[in-house]
């Protein structure tokens, strides 16, 4: 009798793997909220703001990546 082995290959076949990619993806866009003191001072003169008018886009994102952390 033969079994019935589904073969998989590549990428999806190394949970290592499946979970390294999120977590770098996870990780990249938690450290776009931290590097915001580079971009806030380009931002607010782009857009013609104040800086600190344009810095309470950081607090409302770190305000909800603690609230999202909590769930």
């Amino acid at each position: 009798m033969e079994k019935n082995v589904k073969s998989t290959k590549g990428w999806r076949a190394n949970k290592w793997v499946r979970a390294a990619i999120p977590a770098l993806l996870l990780h990249f866009s938690i450290g776009t909220v931290y590097c915001w003191s580079i971009f806030s001072q380009n931002i607010s003169s782009y857009i013609d703001w104040d800086k600190s008018a344009v810095e309470w886009a950081f607090s409302f994102a770190i305000f909800f990546l603690g609230m999202s952390a909590a769930f």
